[in-house]
Order: structure tokens, then C-alpha cells, then sequence
């Protein structure tokens, strides 16, 4: 297939929320880069939500749990993304991203349909397209 070549899955590393939560605790989980249907299961936990980028550039997409914002994970991982997508969702069947909203930032719709093929591995489309938004 000619889309293996983007399967390369990988751990990238924990971050942590800046949030202090009523217990004292800063939520924290793992960031999976290109991530397996198990390990996408395993970031959404019992609350079976999660957040996500992607980079457009390097066709790349990381997940972790929905209760770190997207700037902590990008500060955190230190990631350099010029052109990218901030979403987030839930787990659905098959282990695939019901996506609730997704924001492009510089990124064109036509260039999401025209990678619909790999972006499918990890995210149910319909959902996808239906919450997206342009951002710059």
C-alpha cells in the first residue's frame, strides 16, 4: 500500500497540563505521533477524548488526552509547525478520531481532501469535514 510509508508510529513523550485541577494535580499523558488504533484507544482512557495536530508538512499526526491544551503540547514537545491542524474529538468505532472541531492554520480545505487517504487512518472524515475551520 502506498500510504505504509506514513505508519510509522512513534512515542514521542509526556506532557503535562498547565491547569491546576481541584485536587492539586496537573493532568499529564502521553503523546503518540502517528499512533496505532491500541494506542489511539489508550490516550482517550475511560473519557475516550482526545486532541490532535497535524502537520501538514510532514504529513504527521500526534494525539494525547483532551485535558491538555494544544499550546502545552506544542511548547512541551518543543514542535516546529508552520502549517498545521488543531482538532479534537472522541474515540469511535474502530478506533478511529470523531472529530468535533478541526482549525487549519494555513492549511486549505482542497489540501484535506486531497489527503483524505492517510488522514483516514486515523480520523473518520465525515466528521472531520463537517467541524472544520480556516484559520489564518
Amino acid at each position: 500500500m502506498r500510504f505504509l510509508k506514513y505508519l510509522t508510529e512513534e512515542y514521542v513523550g509526556r506532557v503535562q497540563s498547565q491547569i491546576i485541577l481541584l485536587n492539586g494535580m496537573k493532568p499529564s499523558g502521553e503523546v503518540f505521533k502517528n499512533p496505532s488504533k491500541a494506542e489511539i484507544k489508550s490516550v482517550g482512557g475511560d473519557e475516550k477524548d482526545v486532541r490532535y495536530l497535524i502537520d501538514v508538512d510532514n504529513k504527521d499526526i500526534y494525539i494525547w488526552p483532551s485535558g491538555i491544551f494544544h499550546e502545552n503540547c506544542i511548547h512541551q514537545l518543543k514542535l516546529k509547525l508552520k502549517t498545521h491542524i488543531r482538532g479534537a474529538g472522541s474515540i469511535g468505532q474502530g478506533g478511529k478520531i470523531n472529530s468535533e472541531f478541526a482549525e487549519g492554520y494555513g492549511v486549505e480545505r482542497k489540501w484535506v481532501i486531497a489527503n483524505q487517504n492517510w488522514l483516514s487512518q486515523y480520523i473518520n472524515f465525515d466528521t472531520f469535514l463537517h467541524g472544520w475551520v480556516k484559520i489564518k
